[in-house]
């Protein structure tokens, strides 16, 4: 692997890390739009085997994620604030790019009945989690005890689920449990060096929580993958699609400039146009 090629990886990671800090948006999605979702499950899952081979690759992803994460958690906000319907269309086009090399891979057979039941449930699975739950009240770390760390580990095992998961968002999930502010406050803490022992004691537990969650979601998927690929890549194409609308529809209710308009649908076709290039 050339720099050119751990270049492109540590930008796909960037993108990747940056979709896990927009609620609604899936940082599983977007590694199965950039092509490398299979190679990621295959390495996270087992990732002693061809060490030196695995690290190559999952490196420069997993460093440009962290950039991602700790320089623009705060500017995020700031977008999504702002430009509430420009930002959610770029991850949008970003995902619609994809799409092509998603349904390669399972093409007409998705109309088999098993793959179409699968495809099904997927859909309902992913309208239950999104319309049927509501936002809890934000938690509070200023007195964290030791139950407390042990929660923290359980919601980072979560959250790496929807993050391996495609189509379920981390963060939208981490919202609807009352932890997304609390801890994207906690990492904008941390890289002004506010706290940094109070923030690390918040972040370590949660961190391994999530390595733990990748891991063990990384085997069931990679199993799935091998004994049941078309019904795997049923239900992913399923996730993808329900993901991108169900980023589009709180879209309706929001009300947006004709200029913001243009530069949303701009940054669409932009972010398509760049995933696809990307892909594999």
């Amino acid at each position: 692997m050339n720099i050119k090629d751990k270049i492109i990886l540590g930008f796909k990671g960037f993108l990747i890390g940056l979709a896990n800090i927009i609620p609604g948006v899936s940082g599983g999605t977007m590694a199965v739009s950039f092509g490398i979702y299979e190679e990621i499950i295959e390495i996270t899952s087992n990732i002693f085997k061809n060490f030196k081979k695995n690290m190559a690759f999952i490196l420069p992803i997993g460093i440009g994620a962290v950039i991602a994460i700790a320089l623009l958690s705060n500017v995020i906000t700031i977008c999504l604030d702002k430009y509430q319907v420009a930002t959610p269309l770029l991850f949008v086009g970003l995902i619609l790019g994809g799409l092509p090399a998603i349904v390669k891979n399972i093409g007409k057979k998705i109309t088999k009945p098993t793959n179409l039941i699968v495809f099904s449930i997927t859909i309902l699975f992913m309208l239950f989690i999104y319309l049927g739950i509501k936002d809890a009240k934000d938690v509070d770390f200023t007195n964290v005890d030791a139950i407390g760390y042990i929660i923290l580990f359980i919601v980072g095992a979560i959250a790496a689920i929807t993050m391996v998961v495609p189509g379920i968002s981390g963060s939208f999930v981490l919202m609807l449990i009352g932890y997304y502010k609390p801890i994207v406050k906690t990492v904008s803490d941390l890289t002004h060096f506010n706290n940094v022992i109070h923030n690390l004691c918040i972040l370590i537990p949660f961190v391994f929580g999530v390595l733990f969650g990748i891991v063990s979601v990384s085997k069931l998927i990679k199993y799935c993958l091998k004994k049941y690929p078309e019904q795997t890549y049923s239900s992913i194409v399923a996730f993808v699609l329900s993901s991108v609308v169900l980023i589009i529809y709180p879209l309706l209710n929001v009300s947006a400039s004709i200029t913001e308009l243009i530069v949303g649908i701009v940054l669409l076709l932009m972010g398509s146009i760049l995933t696809y290039k990307m892909e594999g």
